[in-house]
């Protein structure tokens, strides 16, 4: 097993998706304006909530229990499936009534339509990760990337014929949405059923033994996603769907940084499941450091450029985009830099601090966005993310710390060995140019 390779092939396969995503967001951004991005970031909010909510940690439990053998891959694919359908039924059915009677002014400005509409995304999408899991358990990294990469090419399919070619409007891309997932979730089913069999069985007592790791996972994640997306709610709240249009900007384009970050804590995780932990320590080290050097300078290159990026690919009208992206960076890339700390603690049985840090962390955002938002607009609610994300990676960087044993140094600090790497990687680079 290469971890590089690995890596790599996630790397390129998420570099692949962030290039097919941006004409997408372009196209969306040029026909609908700010006002109707904003729309169409709060739809696509609800199954990103949906899905955390539903998920109860069963995909990062399905990697650990197959990465330590405690359970069949069958009977984890089975329990998925009927799980997975059970619970999104009844989380969709929950949150239509919440909407209903007291979501609906954090939706102000939203069709009720499409919020009932993209409920009907959940259990496809949420089977479909839970399937993912299982491939990238077993290290079916080729089948692993088909599916990241399938979503976002049909989605810019989609919405290039909807709007361009149709002129439809933000109903038909609900739809397609919709669609995507189903067509998702046909494909990793049938990649998971040549691996292992899948039936529509639910095994119990797997079932509590996965959800007792898993919610020290959900619970995390849970209150990660929050933090990543309540500002948006927020900004919807305050400032209505056109900053929300703004604000999602800046929001998706500080977040480009992460690509690298997430290559890593996918394939690190499963590895940290199945390896010693002497081993693992050190491994989680070395990758922080180069990915904390990687996502700086991917800082630096949205900071320098981010600008003229936004003028010429989104419009003049996106601009009040820029400064909150300049405000997100730093917090960006400190939740970058702990990726792999997070994915060692996890790997070891241990997420229960990163599920403390995102606590304090949402609790710190959601009163530095009232009190912000309110005073300072979009950069207000980014200056709040900032201080929430470095605030919970101090606390998972300390809590790694302490567990790994390994120095603060080594997880930050390059060394000529490092920078050999990427040396020798350029000068094969220039060499194969010559040839």
């Amino acid at each position: 097993m290469n971890f590089t390779k690995n890596v790599t092939s996630v790397l390129v396969t998420n570099i692949l998706i962030f290039l097919v995503s941006i004409p997408n967001a372009i196209i969306v951004a040029r026909v609908l304006g700010p006002e109707g991005k904003g729309i169409y970031a709060l739809v696509m909010l609800v199954p990103g909530m949906l899905y955390i909510l539903a998920n109860l940690g069963l995909s990062g439990a399905n990697i650990y229990f197959i990465g330590s053998k405690k359970f069949s891959p069958t009977d984890i694919a089975s329990n998925s499936l009927v799980f997975g359908f059970m619970v999104s039924i009844l989380l969709g059915i929950l949150f239509a009534l919440a909407y209903r009677f007291f979501l609906y002014p954090f939706f102000a400005d939203v069709e009720p339509l499409l919020i009932y509409l993209i409920i009907l995304s959940l259990p496809f999408s949420l089977i479909a990760v839970y399937f993912k899991g299982i491939l990238l358990a077993k290290f079916k990294i080729k089948e692993y990337n088909l599916l990241n990469t399938l979503d976002p090419l049909l989605l810019l399919i989609g919405v290039a014929l909807l709007l361009i070619l149709f002129n439809k409007g933000i109903f038909s891309l609900v739809l397609l949405s919709i669609l995507v997932t189903v067509i998702t979730l046909c494909v990793s089913s049938f990649l998971v059923h040549k691996m292992t069999k899948i039936r529509f069985l639910l095994r119990v007592n797997m079932l509590k033994e996965s959800l007792k790791y898993g919610v020290r996972v959900y619970l995390a994640n849970i209150l990660t996603f929050l933090c990543y997306r309540l500002d948006m709610l927020l900004v919807a709240y305050y400032l209505g769907a056109t900053q929300v249009g703004f604000y999602a900007l800046a929001v998706g384009m500080a977040e480009m940084v992460w690509i690298l970050s997430r290559a890593v804590q996918t394939i690190l995780f499963p590895l940290v499941s199945s390896s010693e932990q002497s081993e693992s320590r050190v491994l989680s080290a070395v990758v922080a450091r180069h990915t904390l050097f990687l996502s700086l300078l991917g800082c630096i290159g949205l900071a320098v450029v981010g600008r003229w990026v936004i003028e010429i690919f989104y419009g003049s009208q996106f601009l009040p985009s820029f400064v909150p992206l300049l405000i997100l960076l730093p917090g960006i890339l400190s939740f970058a830099f702990v990726g792999a700390p997070v994915s060692y603690l996890s790997g070891i049985g241990r997420p229960i601090f990163a599920t403390w840090a995102s606590l304090i962390a949402l609790v710190v955002n959601i009163g530095l966005n009232m009190i912000l938002i309110p005073k300072w607009g979009i950069a207000g609610a980014a200056f709040a993310t900032t201080i929430a994300y470095s605030l919970a990676t101090l606390i998972v960087l300390l809590s790694y710390l302490k567990m790994s044993q390994n120095m603060l140094a080594s997880c930050m600090i390059m060394n000529s060995d490092d920078f050999r790497i990427y040396f020798n990687l350029v000068a094969k680079v220039l060499r194969r140019r010559k040839k």
